[in-house]
């Protein structure tokens, strides 16, 4: 799941934030860690975009489906 945030701005639209969340990676701190790790090393040159771009990049390991879902809604 992708969430963006939209910023209007001389009738244009900008985005101002991406944040990534991701399933997986059960309730242990250092196997969420380690697949944020791959994720962010996979995604690294969007990141390196986004951020000349000064859009804040964030990528969130939920755990389970339903986490995922749940973290995303409350975003």
């Amino acid at each position: 799941m992708v969430k963006f945030r939209w910023v209007d701005r001389r009738g244009r639209w900008k985005v101002k934030e991406i944040r990534i969340y991701i399933e997986g990676g059960g309730d242990s701190k250092n196997t969420k860690k380690l697949i944020k790790e791959g994720f962010l090393r996979f995604l690294q040159p969007v990141a390196d975009i986004a951020r000349s771009q000064k859009i804040k990049w964030d990528i969130i390991i939920c755990g389970t489906c339903n986490n995922a879902f749940r973290d995303f809604e409350n975003a």
